[in-house]
């Protein structure tokens, strides 16, 4: 079964985030398109594994070990789309970003046809890439294991969330009810179809969660205060998370159960960012006011702090054994990172 994450579906958008400080830094090449990384395939290491090098983030991993992210091409302000195999081969996938890969090996993301134009892209297995057929403005931002993808495109009134199948004519899902329309957007999908993401409370500028149920992609508001709420994932089980913003910050939530239960995930208080969640109900993000990586257990409550490179780090993906992935920071660089324990 694969592994569900994601992460801020915006926060390669537009730009290198935080990345950016490091933009000018050469950095070493990957050299031949299949190459030893830094690190080892070690998954169960006592400490953390630097897995691609400076400057780089892992945005997902498969329960195969699998990594997928984005690193700076060398010597340039180019950001590349990468696939790190278990054994710590990576390939140079394109300019772009690569965002999930399922236990095919498959990834997507999107690709960068001309500077600052980008395209949802599905890479196959060989790493050849294709067209998802969605248009400029548009971005993949999950697949399952049945090869359904997700993700949204831009057009004039706004942002239309999707689902699409390599080969197939994207199917656009519709607004949830009390949101407006052309404000959708698609995080995350689960094996039975299940699509969750966020649109917009109708007349304001707040978020509302939201999923699209399966094959019909009924549209479902997930009961939440009308308040700020992104959604960025979804496991096997249904079990949806979520971050909430108001005046005293971020915290992240879960909704679970056939009432969605809304259970705040204890994160050494409320300041926290989840953005990935794994068939355990396991949790993988960042506190805020520490600026550590985290997993949080359901079953005990209990939040571990990640070990990184540095205590600075965010973890963006967690596969069903708990072992994290995401950035850390070594020379003041940001560094595709295993985090431990694992």
């Amino acid at each position: 079964m694969r592994v569900t994450r994601t992460r801020w579906v915006q926060r390669w958008g537009g730009g290198v985030a935080a990345l950016a400080v490091a933009a000018a830094v050469p950095v070493a090449s990957v050299g031949p398109r299949a190459s030893a990384a830094a690190g080892n395939g070690d998954r169960g290491g006592r400490g953390p594994v630097e897995l691609v090098g400076p400057v780089s983030e892992a945005l997902d991993v498969n329960d195969r070990g699998v990594v997928v992210g984005v690193r700076f091409e060398a010597g340039t302000v180019d950001l590349h789309a990468f696939r790190r195999s278990a054994r710590g081969e990576l390939t140079d996938l394109a300019p772009g970003v690569a965002r999930a890969v399922n236990d095919r090996g498959v990834v997507v993301g999107e690709g960068w046809v001309t500077p600052g134009t980008s395209r949802a892209t599905l890479w196959d297995a060989r790493g050849r890439a294709h067209d998802l057929g969605i248009g400029d403005g548009s971005s993949a931002t999950d697949i399952n294991d049945r090869g359904q993808v997700v993700g949204h495109a831009s057009d004039p009134l706004g942002d239309r969330a999707f689902v699409v199948s390599l080969g197939s004519a994207p199917v656009f899902l519709p607004p949830a009810p009390g949101t407006d329309p052309h404000h959708e957007i698609a995080t995350a999908i689960n094996e039975r179809g299940d699509v969750a993401g966020y649109g917009r409370y109708s007349g304001t500028a707040l978020l509302a969660p939201v999923v699209w149920r399966g094959r019909s992609h009924a549209p479902e508001r997930l009961p939440a205060p009308n308040t700020y709420h992104s959604v960025v994932d979804i496991n096997e089980q249904g079990t949806v998370l979520g971050n909430v913003g108001d005046a005293e910050g971020y915290r992240a939530v879960v909704w679970t159960g056939p009432d969605h239960l809304e259970v705040a995930v204890a994160a050494r208080g409320s300041n926290a960012i989840g953005e990935a969640i794994n068939d355990r109900g396991q949790v993988a993000g960042r506190l805020l006011d520490t600026n550590e990586a985290f997993r949080w257990d359901p079953r005990t409550r209990r939040t571990t702090v990640l070990e990184g490179l540095s205590p600075a780090g965010e973890a963006y993906a967690i596969d069903d054994r708990g072992c994290a992935v995401g950035a850390s920071y070594r020379d003041g660089l940001a560094r595709a990172t295993l985090f431990a324990p694992c």
